[in-house]
C-alpha cells in the first residue's frame, strides 16, 4: 500500500514515525511542508517527495501550496495520506478531498490553538469533518478533536509517542556529567524543552532561582535552544546563575538519557501537552517529574510520579520543587521506580507504533472493500 506521510519538517518526531514506516510492508513517500532535508541512509527505503519548482515562496500563504499538493498527489497517487498537525498539513490534505486522511493531531494544533484563534478552530473543524481517521496521543487530545468535529470518529489510532526503553533507562553508575560538573553533592533539575514562548520556560527560570535562594545546592540543566535564547541568557547573566545553570545547548536524541540520569527531578513548565515525550523520557530514566498540572499531564502524573503545579505559576513551581528535596531519598526513589514501571507498561514506542500500523491496515481493508463494490 502507498502512504504518504505528510508533515511540517523533519524533526525528532518525524524522525521517530518514518522510522518505524521505513521498516513497514509499506511504500512510504515523504513529503514535508516547510524543509528539503537529506534523508540518512536508515530511511533510504523512504521515498522523499520535494514539491514543484517555484510554484510559491515560503513566504506566500499556506492555500497556495494547494495546486502543487494536488500535483504531488496526482504524482504519487497514495493510498492513504498520513498528515498533521491538522490546521497545516492536515488541513491542505483535507482540502484536496484526494484519497483516506488520517490527520494526526501534535497536541497543542487541538488544546491550544483554537482556543486563542476563531479562524484556527474553525479550520480544525473543517479538517477533522474531513478526516476519515484520527491518529493522537491522549484522552484530552481525542476528547477535543471529537468535540470540535461534532461527532465520533470511526477509525481513532490512539498511543503515546513513546520512549525507546534501552536508551531512556535508570542508570546505577556514577554520572561523569555530574562529576565534570562539580555537582555530585548538589540536587539538579533538568529541562529538556525547547526555549520557545509556548513552553513558558522562564516559569521554570524564575521559580528555579527562587528556590535556590532557599537552597544553595539546588543546580538547573537546561537542554535545547530556541527562539529565546537572547531572553534566555540574558536572564540568567542578569541573575547571575550561569555558574549554577548548564546549557549544553540541542544535544541528540541519544544524549538527552544521560543528562536525565544526571539529574534528580525533571521540570516542564509547559502549559500544553498532550502525552509529552519529554515526560515519558524522564519517567523511563527513573525520574520524579515537576509539570503543569493540565491536559495530558494529569493522565500521567500522580502522588505516585511527583508533583502537578499551577499552570504559569513561577510561586507553584518553587514550592513544588522545595518540595521534591525536601521530601528526601526514599521518597524520591519510590516516584523513580513508580514512573520507570508505568514506562514499560504505557510507553514503549516499539510497541506503541503499532497501533498506527495496525490503523494502516484497516484503513487498507476498507480500500480494498470499496474497490471490489465498485468494480
Amino acid at each position: 500500500m502507498r502512504v504518504l506521510f505528510f508533515s511540517p519538517g523533519f524533526g525528532v518526531h518525524e524522525q521517530r514515525f518514518l522510522r518505524v514506516l521505513a521498516s513497514s510492508r509499506h511504500e512510504i513517500s515523504f513529503l514535508s511542508l516547510n524543509d528539503t532535508p537529506e534523508l540518512p541512509d536508515s530511511l533510504q527505503k523512504i521515498r522523499q517527495v520535494f514539491w514543484p519548482e517555484d510554484r510559491f515562496s515560503a513566504e506566500d500563504p499556506l492555500l497556495c501550496r494547494m495546486p502543487a499538493l494536488l500535483e504531488t498527489l496526482q504524482c504519487v497517487r497514495p493510498d492513504i495520506v498520513h498528515a498533521g498537525p491538522v490546521q497545516t498539513c492536515g488541513f491542505l490534505s483535507a482540502l484536496s478531498e484526494y484519497c483516506p486522511i488520517a490527520v494526526m493531531s501534535w497536541g497543542s494544533d487541538l488544546l491550544a490553538q483554537p482556543e486563542r484563534d476563531p479562524l484556527d478552530q474553525w479550520i480544525a473543524t473543517f479538517t477533522l469533518r474531513h478526516a476519515d481517521a484520527l491518529i493522537c496521543d491522549a484522552d484530552c487530545v481525542r476528547s477535543k478533536a471529537q468535540s470540535l468535529r461534532g461527532s465520533a470518529f470511526r477509525k481513532i489510532a490512539q498511543f503515546p509517542w513513546g520512549v525507546d526503553l534501552l536508551q531512556c533507562a535508570p542508570s546505577e553508575h556514577e554520572s561523569r556529567i555530574r562529576r565534570t560538573l562539580g555537582w555530585d553533592d548538589c540536587f539538579v533539575l533538568v529541562s529538556t524543552r525547547n526555549w520557545e514562548a509556548s513552553y513558558d520556560l522562564f516559569v521554570t527560570l524564575k521559580a528555579f532561582a527562587g528556590a535556590h535562594e532557599e537552597l544553595p545546592t539546588l543546580r538547573l540543566v537546561l537542554l535545547g535552544s530556541g527562539s529565546l535564547r537572547p531572553e534566555v541568557e540574558s536572564f540568567i547573566h542578569e541573575q547571575g546563575l550561569q555558574d549554577i545553570i548548564h546549557c549544553p545547548g540541542r544535544v541528540d536524541e541519544s544524549q538527552i538519557a544521560s543528562y536525565l540520569q544526571a539529574s534528580d527531578t525533571y521540570v516542564s513548565s509547559a502549559p500544553c501537552d498532550g502525552s509529552s515525550i519529554s515526560l515519558l523520557q524522564a519517567f523511563a530514566t527513573g525520574l520524579p517529574v515537576i509539570v503543569a498540572d493540565a491536559f495530558g499531564n494529569r493522565e500521567w502524573v500522580t502522588r505516585e510520579s511527583g508533583w502537578l503545579a499551577q499552570v504559569g505559576s513561577t510561586t507553584s513551581y518553587k514550592d513544588c520543587i522545595l518540595e521534591a528535596v525536601n521530601v528526601g531519598v526514599e521518597v524520591r526513589k519510590h516516584m523513580a521506580q513508580n514512573n520507570r514501571g508505568i514506562a514499560e507498561v504505557r510507553a514503549d514506542w516499539k510497541v506503541n507504533s503499532r497501533k498506527l500500523l495496525e490503523l494502516y491496515d484497516d484503513l487498507e481493508r476498507e480500500n480494498t472493500s470499496r474497490e471490489l463494490q465498485e468494480s
